[in-house]
């Protein structure tokens, strides 16, 4: 039961997320500071949300301020992480064009 309560929160949260940056995106050419993301755990992301087929497309830049290297993975529609960006180095930023039912 907790385990099915965490998934729901988790996908709740990237939910949120996507929606909320692709809302700022629509107000604002750039968005000052932005989302800082935290590390996720694989465990607790793996198979809790998946990729849909959607018709609205959107823009996400990631910017790596933090002081070594990222990976950025997209969660495809079987809910499995694939790499996309391998080692995003510190002070880099990188733009992905992708539909707003595409959890990063």
């Amino acid at each position: 039961m907790k385990n099915t309560h965490t998934r729901m929160a988790l996908a709740m949260l990237f939910a949120h997320l996507l929606i909320g940056l692709t809302a700022l995106e629509a107000q604002a050419p750039a968005v000052p500071g932005g989302v800082t993301l935290k590390p996720l755990n694989a465990a607790m992301v793996d198979d809790v949300l998946r990729s849909s087929n959607g018709a609205t497309h959107a823009r996400i830049e990631f910017i790596n301020r933090g002081r070594r290297a990222v990976d950025i993975y997209w969660i495809n529609y079987d809910g499995r992480r694939v790499l996309y960006v391998a080692g995003l180095a510190a002070g880099s930023r990188c733009t992905i064009r992708t539909f707003l039912t595409h959890p990063w």
